[in-house]
């Protein structure tokens, strides 16, 4: 699973009207947006839950399962290095919802490795032949404070679309010769 920070209720204003939410900012790669920030308010976990559980995708390889987020429309997500570390056969699950309300799922296998680090877990991945696809905003982990509420949306050990919820409990734990935000939100079955 991916801890993910809080995001807010969205503002209605003129950067809505153009297709974006209030305060989102696009970061160009080669050209073109590869991801977006914004800035918000906090929310309560159902309705963060409502806004990014689409963005949230499970990552499926011959040894395993994963989660990952999509930060661009046209199919950019990113995952843990661990995830997909030593595989080149790999798929995506979309989670949508159908016409009845429930969740439908649709699986991607023409996904190729744009870039990995396993110094510090992260992978890129692009899922070809795919467009408008909702994403997931990135915060500024400059802002987060101790205490905060988190919540952690994924995959884990193939448990589809579990949540959990915590709070930052330091935002600067030296281990291994990096720092991380440590949470309490749990990532297990």
């Amino acid at each position: 699973e991916l801890d993910v920070a809080p995001v807010a209720a969205l503002a209605e204003d003129d950067a809505e009207a153009a297709g974006g939410p209030a305060g989102a900012q696009q970061t160009a790669h080669s050209g073109q947006s590869l991801y977006s920030t914004i800035d918000r308010e906090e929310a309560s976990v159902k309705e963060n839950v409502e806004r990014t559980a689409s963005a949230v995708v499970m990552i499926r390889t011959p040894s395993g399962l994963g989660s990952g987020f999509i930060i661009s429309p046209d199919g950019y997500v990113v995952t843990n290095d661990h995830v997909i570390q030593g595989d080149t056969m790999i798929s995506i699950v979309l989670f949508g919802q159908g016409k009845d309300g429930a969740i439908k799922k649709s699986n991607i296998d023409k996904v190729k490795i744009v870039a990995t680090n396993a110094y510090v877990d992260l992978a890129l991945l692009k899922m070809e032949g795919v467009k408008d696809l909702p994403i997931a905003y990135l915060g500024d982990s400059d802002g987060m404070k101790v205490g905060q509420p988190v919540y952690a949306i994924g995959n884990p050990l193939g448990l589809e679309r579990s949540v959990s919820e915590g709070i930052i409990s330091t935002t600067n734990r030296p281990l291994s010769g990096q720092t991380f935000i440590q949470t309490t939100a749990a990532i297990n079955p």
